[in-house]
């Protein structure tokens, strides 16, 4: 997998969730402009695997993705922000990683020093992608993926 270090803008906008995971079918979510699809695969109550695949679409630059992501949980019909059991803010690197045109990357996340092990429930993890061009020029979309801890 290849990385630069590059300026990576985080945000975190309201989508709605894709699919609940079912016992044969593998959880993923596209971002269809730009040709990539995310699977959710070895999920546990301490953390997970994203497969990034990208295949078609049209982005402009290079499709890139950074270490952050965001947790939240299912609760009375709405979703809520999994607080973290750290003291203080939770700071992020600035490392940028490089969808390949036609190939596909892994991410293991890790969350359980910043959440703890998960309870049993519905789960979302929100990823935002770039589209690069050049320093300042990018665009970002964020995607859902939404899991269930047993």
């Amino acid at each position: 997998m290849n990385q630069i270090f590059a300026w990576i803008l985080a945000l975190f906008l309201p989508l709605s969730g894709t699919q609940i995971q079912e016992s044969i079918t593998p959880i993923s979510a596209s971002l269809p402009d730009w040709g990539i699809t995310v699977y959710a695969e070895d999920i546990r109550p301490t953390g997970l695997t994203l497969s990034i695949h990208q295949s078609g679409g049209h982005p402009t630059g290079q499709p890139q993705f950074g270490s952050d992501y965001l947790l939240e949980q299912l609760e009375n019909g709405a979703w809520q922000p999994v607080l973290p059991t750290v003291q203080g803010e939770i700071a992020w690197d600035s490392l940028a990683y490089l969808v390949t045109m036609s190939g596909e990357c892994q991410q293991k996340i890790l969350w359980e020093p910043l959440y703890g092990s998960l309870s049993s429930g519905t789960y979302r993890i929100r990823k935002s992608f770039q589209d690069f061009r050049d320093t300042g020029d990018f665009d970002t979309l964020t995607l859902s993926l939404v899991f269930e801890i047993e």
